[in-house]
């Protein structure tokens, strides 16, 4: 699973690029977002526990138009989702294993795996934080909520931890990845789908731009020594080939020759990959099981919490193109881009009961920013939304069986 980390982080940096080739022709000033507070008729000491545990907040939960608001992060991360701001459509995501849920600032409407649902008191921002009913929101992820008048306590209650053949979700990874260690090798078919929107308006006109990319690329992996090959055909009509060792990167050319490219190979992307595994990990749940490629599987499925996020943030940021430091308007224009910055995710995994190997996987990742510049001098404004999502569906097969790879260093 460590392979498509790269190819996430690899998404996320194209998508601030982009944005970037956008800006890169304005001299402008930035203009700062502010958030609207919501008005608090009547407030009490309100408690609020997770499995027994007191959660803390920075701002506490309150009651109006008697309702009790919570802020959502805190609970929810205590249950094991991942949540997210979307400062475009100024939406709460949360997300538990493959559920996602999204709560929209002021709308009584929220969705659960995209079907409509209506709760009566809409999500407001206090002091900075999104808050609203927090009944709606653990019931969707499966949990339960009881109200204690007597303590003014909100009790929120887990859901029940399942296991697969005496085995909890921690456990069947760890039996497959040393599963996979031992097969050593194996090959794969990748589909790589990414849709980018991106909304433009300067002085007030608008431009809609869309585009849907797909790679199809059958690797070949081994993985000690690692070594993998992949070809990859785009959905331009292009092609290519590469080869990842553990210290290089290779590719062929069009006269089919192969050269050196990098001292690094993209496996080197991620010398934190360990704790970017450990961060999906933490967030495991099973799923109903189910027949796959003829073959009865366990189901799971991971968040991508806010550990691996940030951590994928940090890489794509490290990779931006800055352009003219000495343009301090368009580097206020890039740093609104990436303050505002937000994404989310999930991967889903089938392990074959029989040798518990994983042999299919899917990625999904969202992501968005938005910056708004102002040119004091001439007048002119440009603001700038995009959004982006990713999806990655792996079928993986022939473990353990010989690989072949080309003569890459000849």
């Amino acid at each position: 699973m460590r392979k498509y980390r790269s190819k996430v982080i690899k998404f996320l940096s194209g998508l601030l690029l982009a944005t970037v080739l956008i800006s890169q022709s304005a001299s402008v000033q930035a203009e700062a977002d502010t958030n609207s507070q919501a008005s608090i008729t009547e407030s009490q000491t309100i408690k609020v526990k997770v499995d027994d545990k007191t959660i803390n907040f920075d701002i506490s939960p309150y009651i109006t138009n008697e309702r009790t608001m919570v802020p959502v992060r805190a609970p929810m991360e205590a249950l094991g989702c991942a949540v997210t701001w979307n400062p475009i459509k100024k939406q709460a995501i949360i997300i538990r294993g493959s559920t996602i849920v999204k709560f929209t600032i002021g709308s009584t409407s929220y969705t659960v795996n995209d079907q409509m649902r209506q709760m009566d008191t809409a999500p407001e921002i206090t002091n900075g934080r999104a808050a609203f009913p927090i009944r709606y929101a653990v019931e969707a992820v499966g949990g339960k909520v009881a109200w204690d008048a007597d303590t003014q306590t909100i009790g929120i209650i887990s859901p029940v931890a399942q296991k697969r053949n005496g085995m909890s979700p921690l456990e069947l990874i760890n039996k497959t990845e040393q599963a996979e260690k031992s097969a050593n090798t194996y090959q794969s078919k990748e589909i790589n789908n990414s849709k980018y929107r991106t909304l433009i308006f300067i002085n007030g006109e608008s431009k809609n731009e869309e585009e849907n990319q797909q790679e199809i690329a059958e690797k070949m992996v081994q993985s000690d020594p690692f070594i993998s090959y992949s070809s990859i055909k785009k959905s331009d009509g292009t092609s290519e080939e590469t080869v990842n060792t553990q210290n290089a990167k290779y590719v062929k050319s069009a006269n089919n020759e192969w050269a050196k490219t990098s001292d690094t190979s993209d496996q080197d992307l991620l010398d934190n990959r360990q704790i970017i595994a450990n961060g999906v990990m933490n967030g495991l749940v099973f799923e109903e099981d189910a027949l796959i490629d003829g073959k009865d599987c366990w189901v799971m499925s991971s968040p991508l919490n806010s550990q691996t996020l940030k951590i994928m943030q940090q890489r794509f940021e490290k990779s931006l193109l800055r352009g003219d430091t000495s343009n301090k308007d368009l580097q206020k224009f890039i740093d609104q881009e990436i303050n505002n910055f937000t994404n989310s995710g999930y991967i889903k995994l089938w392990i074959d009961k029989e040798t518990n190997l994983c042999i299919h996987e899917y990625m999904y990742v969202s992501a968005s920013t938005c910056a708004s510049i102002q040119n004091q001098q001439t007048n002119k404004s440009l603001e700038m939304s995009f959004d982006g999502e990713f999806t990655l569906d792996v079928q993986n097969y022939n473990f353990g069986a010989p690989v072949h790879f080309p003569d890459y260093e000849k």
